[in-house]
């Protein structure tokens, strides 16, 4: 199904029926392409709106009118409803006309959605359809009535009273494209029960200064990045498994966990996988879905760094790292003592170097620690022997190879996010096989492969997994959160720039307003930009802040609990002077002057926060005083606004190595035999010696076969396998492999033949000893029974059994349709009864299969065949042996059909003949 533009367009110009035709494609298009990206002569579902557009809407020369099509729609709906109608756009917006009932003057469009949440406008959405809506509709009962849902469902009153007072300041007409007054604001409309800390819940204000001598200036963003995830982390390490939760499903309050967290990004390139690194090494799982970030994965880099020694060892950058790694376990300090006492050639060499030695012990064993030689040693081997496999194992093989001999995959999977790292692992293999599909072959050709990827920022992205996040802290863009909702919400990256490049481009585009341009002065030698230019500019720009604005608004309505918003400042000094002149403002909006000026978050929120009593101590600490005069100074709304330093961040890092540092310590020289608490004790006390009630009944089965009930109850060497036939020892003159093969079929093998043959005989053809070698034969070319098989059968035993008294009997049975072969059963004894060491009343399920039974004047006769080697006058000893199996049987089939046993039989092969029970 790929259909060009073309022909599609010729489709619908000679379609008679332009409305199904227009169904059938759209579910096409929807179930095929809904998710995909376009590709080459493809339409995507934005050229499936306009091919709908050109059906529903005919143009006459500058008029355009609605079609046929769209008069056969108007009157089919009674009613249209539209989700999220503040994403809509042009398209969407004349095709929803067409399809209402303008036909019949009825007004059946049924809106529903929230313009302070319209952020697609990069999709070409238009958020002012839903204000002139907004605007023109009224409250009051009529046809074209608007119905205003204030009550949020979803979040505290502690988050919507900040949310409230923070877009009261800032949201407006001019910006965000409605007045954010008593009719937009939030009310609570969830029911929360009490019990929380009311600490816990007031919004929170991380302001973390990227200032500082620890900065360099050509790492300056990423070092601010790290430094406002390191705050993150601290706050979280301080929150979870100490403040509670509201769980949504026993409603009542437990401890935070790592899943209810998440970070919300305005973009996921330079930031995800700083704070997913950060987070990492803080023992803090995250989980992100960025599309980058493969490569750069730890587990991802250990498995490469391998493969490239495995290629070639003579490489010291993927040496160091594999050493490095948990994969061998060595230490910074014993590379480096092991480099200095052997400085010459390649660190592989310095290794073997080493190894041959054998003198120096940097570190010998100590408490039961692994020596660094003998780690080394371990690698080095395991290392040559894989080496010698890479000539003619698949990669992919491989890599599952040394996964496993190394214990790396098992260890990646036991970290912090392990499910991920073990898809990343997978990821790995995947791509090794579709490699291997390719004319290259080869571990040479596949690091080459992986390494040029890499140079040219081909990127996977991390493997993708549903639910992955729910025990991690999930890291994603606000425009993913949109319609989710998160106990915890981290609105981070408050002091990122915000993106001006369309505004700031030489040619600037508005779909009102057109195209603009800088002026071009040739005899001037100058580029000028024009007013026309100019005035597009401004207007993008407002329309862009008024973009920001709501996806602003979005993130911090993604919080039900707990809202924190972090973001990285620098020279706080001069930004509190420039704050302090809003303290006697007493209009709540903010001045557009400095709304449309506003380069990142913080130029909306800190100014809304500074009449706010939260920044009375940050402007006492800077020597700036505070005006209580202001409306806003006494709000409801309560705010925690919070100054961190990389001193103050460092400060705390260190405690927290150093607390590990104690606990690792005292975990270390614990002292089994002190008692530190009685209390404990005496409960780990009664844990580890608590005795299983029913520890005698953990050797009863719960289903048991006849055969291992056959095999529990002998002892014998002779019952281990069944032979036809007694054949005394002799030297064997043939090849191994020709006396394997006929051995192969001298025990249980000829016996089960035996089986097979008597299960699928057919009485009617057993007159001549041809007939049964023909019935064989079928068998044979059936599938039904191997050659070897076939071969083992003595038609001169069969024959014996047919002419016997039993043979008889069963043939005229078979013949009048009274015979039942290989017929499963399961039945419940007591263990007791199976069993002299089971001394118990529990029942056990004993299943097995009777080899044949018939009905003689409504009962039964049961036969069992053995081909156990028994002596003749021997009788006696089947009958001890198979008494209790066939009782079993006999039981079984009493129960199952209601009528009564009257003879049982075991018919010997070794011997030819049947023996009564």
């Amino acid at each position: 199904f790929s259909y060009s533009e073309k022909e599609v367009a010729e489709i619908m110009q000679s379609c008679r029926k332009p409305l199904e035709m227009l169904v059938e494609l759209t579910r096409e298009f929807i179930e095929r392409f809904g998710q995909q990206k376009q590709e080459k002569n493809i339409l995507d579902f934005t050229d499936m709106e306009h091919f709908a557009l050109e059906i529903l809407m005919k143009k006459d020369g500058d008029e355009v009118h609605m079609s046929q099509a769209a008069r056969e729609l108007s009157q089919k709906y009674e009613e249209v409803f539209i989700d999220e109608y503040q994403d809509s756009n042009l398209v969407q917006e004349y095709i929803t006309n067409c399809v209402s009932g303008w036909v019949r003057g009825k007004k059946n469009t049924f809106m529903v959605g929230d313009v302070k949440q319209s952020i697609y406008r990069f999709r070409l959405a238009r958020p002012e359809l839903f204000v002139e809506k907004y605007k023109r509709f009224s409250k009051e009962d009529s046809e074209e009535q608007r119905i205003d849902l204030h009550k949020n469902f979803r979040s505290r009153p502690q988050v919507l009273d900040g949310v409230n007072f923070l877009f009261r300041q800032i949201m407006g007409e001019d910006l965000g494209g409605i007045s954010y007054d008593e009719d937009a604001a939030l009310y609570p409309g969830a029911v929360f029960p009490e019990g929380q800390s009311e600490e816990f819940v007031k919004t929170e204000v991380l302001l973390v200064e990227k200032d500082g001598p620890e900065l360099e200036d050509e790492t300056e963003l990423k070092n601010a990045q790290e430094l406002e995830a390191l705050a993150i982390a601290h706050k979280i390490r301080e929150m979870v498994g100490t403040e509670k939760i509201l769980d949504k499903d026993t409603g009542e309050y437990r401890r935070m966990e790592y899943g209810d967290i998440v970070i919300l990004l305005r973009t996921f390139t330079g930031w995800a996988e700083v704070f997913s690194e950060v987070l990492s090494a803080q023992g803090i799982p995250s989980y992100t879905t960025s599309k980058t970030g493969y490569f750069s994965a730890v587990e991802v880099v250990t498995l490469l760094n391998y493969l490239r020694v495995c290629d070639n060892p003579l490489q010291d950058i993927p040496m160091a790292g594999v050493l490095r790694s948990p994969i061998v376990g060595c230490t910074s300090q014993e590379l480096a003592m092991i480099r200095s006492e052997y400085p010459g050639g390649m660190l592989y060499n310095s290794v073997r170097a080493y190894l041959g030695d054998g003198q120096l012990e940097l570190f010998p064993a100590q408490d039961g620690k692994t020596c660094l030689k003998q780690k080394l040693e371990y690698f080095v081997e395991q290392l040559e022997e894989i080496r010698s496999m890479a000539a003619y194992t698949p990669v992919h093989e491989l890599i599952t190879l040394i996964l496993e001999r190394t214990g790396y995959g098992k260890y990646a999977r036991a970290l912090p996010d392990g499910e991920q790292r073990s898809a990343n692992l997978s990821m790995l293999v995947e791509k090794a096989m579709e490699y291997e599909k390719t004319s290259y072959r080869g571990l040479f050709h596949f690091v080459r492969y992986m390494e040029q990827l890499r140079k040219f920022e081909v990127d996977y992205g991390e493997v993708n997994l549903s639910g992955a996040g729910q025990g991690s802290v999930q890291i994603m863009t606000i425009h993913k959160s949109k319609g989710l909702e998160f106990p915890v919400v981290f609105a981070a990256g408050m002091g990122k720039q915000f993106n001006f490049q369309d505004v700031n481009a030489g040619l600037v585009v508005h779909p009102d307003l057109g195209i603009g341009t800088d002026a071009v002065l040739p005899e001037k030698r100058i580029v000028a930009s024009s007013l026309h230019r100019q005035m597009l500019r401004r207007q993008l720009l407002q329309e862009n802040l008024g973009e920001e604005i709501r996806v602003l608004y979005v993130a911090l309505t993604r919080a039900k609990e707990k809202l924190i918003l972090t973001g990285t400042i620098g020279k706080l000094d001069k930004q509190m002077v420039f704050l302090s002149r809003f303290l006697n403002r007493q209009e709540e909006l903010l001045p557009v002057e400095t709304r449309v000026k506003a380069k990142n978050y913080w130029a909306y929120v800190l100014p809304a926060l500074a009449r706010h009593r939260c920044m009375e101590p940050l402007f006492e600490e800077y020597g700036i005083p505070v005006s209580k005069k202001n409306p806003l100074y006494d709000a409801p709304a309560e705010f925690v606004v919070k100054k961190v330093t990389a001193q103050d961040l460092a400060g705390t890092e260190v405690l927290r190595q150093a607390g590990d540092e104690i606990c690792r310590e005292i975990m270390v020289n614990w002292d089994p035999n002190q008692v530190y608490d009685e209390k404990i004790r005496q409960e780990l006390s009664e844990r580890f010696a608590f005795s299983y009630p029913f520890e005698h009944l953990k050797e009863i089965p719960v289903k048991v076969s006849v055969s291992e009930l056959k095999k529990r109850g002998s002892h014998e060497e002779w019952e281990v396998e069944e032979n036809v036939y007694f054949e005394p020892d002799i030297v064997p003159l043939i090849p191994d492999f020709v006396e394997k093969k006929v051995e192969e079929y001298t025990g249980a093998a000829r016996g089960t033949a035996y089986h097979r043959v008597m299960e699928c005989l057919d009485y009617g053809k057993t007159d001549t000893a041809e007939e049964l070698k023909l019935q064989i034969q079928t068998l044979t070319e059936q599938k039904k029974m191997r050659e070897e098989e076939a071969e083992s059968i003595r038609i001169g035993d069969i024959r014996r059994f047919l002419n016997g008294e039993l043979g008889k009997r069963m043939r005229l049975a078979a013949l009048d349709g009274r015979l039942v072969r290989e017929q499963p059963f399961m039945i419940s004894r007591r263990a007791r009864d199976l069993d002299e060491h089971w001394d118990s009343e529990e029942r056990v399920l004993v299943q097995g299969i009777i080899d044949a039974y018939f009905l003689e004047e409504e009962e039964i006769v049961l036969v069992d065949y053995k081909t156990d080697h028994v002596r003749i006058g021997e009788e006696h000893k089947l009958v001890e042996r198979y008494h209790t199996q066939l009782e079993d049987y006999a039981c079984a089939l009493e129960r199952v059909t209601g009528k009564k046993v009257k003879e049982a039989y075991i018919y010997s092969f070794a011997l030819g003949k049947e023996i009564r029970l």
